[in-house]
């Protein structure tokens, strides 16, 4: 019996089903219908960009590290300029979810290929 339900939800969500809820007439949406509903970030200012960004950088960087972001068009341009080793990537408010990165100034070449 517990093999004959495990299969018969592995089938479902093979097929892309919605599963049952457990609360009457409810059904739980897949993640495929929950991202279609959710919108792209919101558009942050370059100051909200730069605040946001650096918070991926150890703390005796952030002041002092380059940041890169997205200006009201959405092209990738340098918010502010470093004086130390570190550069920071801002989101992309054309991306789901969030994501900020730093890394040291060396990786930059291999960083720029992705």
């Amino acid at each position: 019996m517990k093999i004959t339900t495990f299969l018969i939800i592995v089938s479902m969500l093979a097929m892309g089903c919605s599963k049952p809820s457990y609360k009457k007439n409810e059904i739980i949406k897949s993640s495929e219908e929950v991202a279609e509903e959710t919108p792209l970030n919101q558009k942050l200012s370059a100051d909200q960009q730069i605040a946001s960004a650096i918070l991926s950088a150890p703390i005796e960087t952030r002041e002092e590290a380059m940041v890169y972001g997205y200006s009201e068009s959405g092209e990738f341009i340098v918010l502010r300029e470093g004086s130390n080793n570190f550069i920071c990537i801002a989101d992309d408010p054309q991306k789901d979810g969030f994501q900020v990165v730093s890394y040291h100034k060396s990786l930059e070449p291999i960083i720029s290929t992705y």
